[in-house]
């Protein structure tokens, strides 16, 4: 399954407080930016009780 998730990053920005967001209803932070990333997850990973860490090394780039 292929999935697009947003993030808005903006100054002072924590990478332990980051939260993606399939379908973000707000608009981006004024002085921040709205970044995508297309995330693959395994058919077999996808089940009601799983888990698991999945390696990911996409490209992000920004959505205006």
């Amino acid at each position: 399954m292929k999935l697009i998730l947003y993030m808005d990053v903006y100054q002072g920005w924590k990478p332990e407080h980051c939260c993606a967001m399939p379908n973000p209803t707000w608009a981006p932070p004024v002085g921040g930016k709205r970044i995508a990333f297309d995330v693959v997850i395994p058919d077999y990973l996808i089940a009601p009780h799983v888990d698991v860490k999945v390696q990911e090394s996409s490209t992000a780039r920004e959505v205006t």
